[in-house]
């Protein structure tokens, strides 16, 4: 839960208005009950020619990707860190796993948990007709 929704939950007095319109999706958060003041609001307007709404679908539709990739992402977290206190429940000294060098979005995040790279060790593989040769 991120701290804008701890906020609504501690707030009872604040109400989200929304109005999803042909052209337009529009959003408020008000507060008070004799003088009304907006809190917060926000609005996405598609062209008025898009009768099937279909850029309104694609919003849609990249709203659930994000929150889906977040939600992967929390998964991973404590995933990971579940890991972590098993390994150091049971005396392990350190986890290692790889990612791409290309990747930098995973290795931001594993940085982001306290992991190190290691730029002193490269993975080598024997697959293939080399390994066949070896059986």
């Amino acid at each position: 839960m991120n701290n804008k929704e701890k906020v609504l939950l501690k707030r009872p007095d604040l109400e989200l208005a929304f109005d999803v319109g042909h052209s337009s999706i529009g959003w408020a958060v008000l507060s008070g009950k004799d003088q009304v003041q907006v809190e917060g609001c926000g609005t996405v307007i598609f062209r008025a020619d898009d009768c099937l709404a279909s850029k309104r679908r694609d919003f849609r539709r990249q709203r659930r990707h994000i929150r889906s990739t977040r939600q992967r992402i929390r998964r991973m977290k404590a995933l990971l860190l579940h890991l972590a206190r098993l390994a150091h429940q049971r005396g392990c000294g350190r986890m290692e796993w790889t990612v791409l060098d290309w990747n930098q979005p995973a290795i931001d995040f594993y940085e982001s948990l306290g992991a190190v790279r290691l730029t002193d060790w490269t993975i080598c593989r024997l697959s293939g007709a080399a390994l066949a040769r070896h059986a």
